[in-house]
């Protein structure tokens, strides 16, 4: 199921607001928790930032922080 969903990631990292809300939430989540990096961080923050369409944002509050990264994790809570 992880590699599963990070083909469809990898499918649709372009488009990520595009995928079916039935999964989007469930890929980017396990995205974010089995291949996160800072780049994956900043890329779904700043979707986060732009969007408007709010089962998007739910879903990107839902997957960013579930980073296993300690710094990421600071950022997170504001902590510098």
């Amino acid at each position: 199921a992880i590699k599963a969903a990070h083909q469809i990631f990898l499918d649709n990292q372009d488009k990520l607001g595009a995928l079916s809300a039935d999964i989007r939430g469930l890929v980017l989540k396990s995205e974010v928790q089995n291949y996160g990096s800072r780049d994956l961080f900043d890329k779904l923050l700043a979707a986060y930032q732009q969007t408007a369409d709010p089962s998007y944002k739910a879903d990107l509050r839902m997957a960013i922080p579930t980073t296993t990264d300690l710094e990421l994790i600071k950022l997170i809570i504001g902590h510098y």
